[in-house]
């Protein structure tokens, strides 16, 4: 499991042990915009501030978008299953 928080990278690819590549891209990052606003992996909205190490050697691309002001109900919505209360 990754938790997502701010990037110092504007993009970043690399090679998974599967030989496939997973991309990360920050859009609008800045020193001022240091909070993710919204996020998509391979596509796909994300709505949750983590993905799990499956998703990232499966290959695909996460996009991050960054904004000087958070958006308090992005990510707010599922915790990761390491820490859902059972």
């Amino acid at each position: 499991m990754y938790i997502l928080g701010s990037p110092v990278f504007d993009r970043a690819r690399f090679t998974t042990g599967r030989g496939r590549t997973f991309t990360v891209r920050a859009i609008g990052n800045s020193p001022s915009n240091v909070y993710i606003t919204s996020a998509t992996l391979n596509g796909k909205p994300l709505h949750r501030a983590w993905i799990t190490h499956d998703e990232v050697i499966r290959g695909g691309e996460l996009v991050l978008h960054m904004s000087a002001t958070p958006n308090q109900s992005w990510g707010a919505a599922a915790l990761p299953p390491s820490l859902t209360p059972t």
